[in-house]
């Protein structure tokens, strides 16, 4: 059931990579999100398709071909921001380079990195899971 929910998430990503590139303007459209998007989108039909126990496996690997194409296309994207002189690319270029590192490793330590990203989510999860229970009771009614 997860890994059919997981297949639409990723098809709903690839779709709006589509729709992201479609609505830029054209001196700051990228071809890398064409190319996330079908690679979203073939992930995304593979999880559906492939059995469980090919997943895990599969799923590390495809993950860190998705993570190299996504951290060159914030580099691009950054390099492309300060030719226009559009400061503060920092965070943008560190998100890629950190992208293509997380690459790396996840094609060099497969399983390990699966085991790694099943803790990662679940605590991920929960942080976030009781930061919305904490803002949950902290709202009150807005009167007019």
């Amino acid at each position: 059931m997860i890994q059919y929910l997981a297949a639409i998430a990723v098809i709903v990503v690839g779709i709006y990579h589509f729709i992201t590139f479609s609505s830029m303007t054209y001196y700051f459209r990228d071809y890398m999100l064409i190319l996330s998007g079908v690679l979203n989108i073939l992930i995304g039909v593979m999880l559906f398709i492939m059995p469980v126990e090919l997943t895990v496996q599969v799923v590390t690997f495809m993950l860190s071909f998705m993570l190299i194409f996504n951290g060159v296309q914030k580099l691009s994207f950054a390099s492309r921001l300060r030719y226009f002189r559009i400061s503060r690319t920092g965070a943008l270029t560190f998100s890629g380079v950190l992208n293509i590192i997380l690459a790396v490793v996840f094609l060099l330590l497969p399983f390990l990195s699966a085991v790694a990203l099943n803790y990662i989510l679940s605590a991920y999860l929960a942080v976030t899971g009781i930061a919305l229970l904490i803002e949950a009771a902290g709202m009150h009614k807005i009167t007019l």
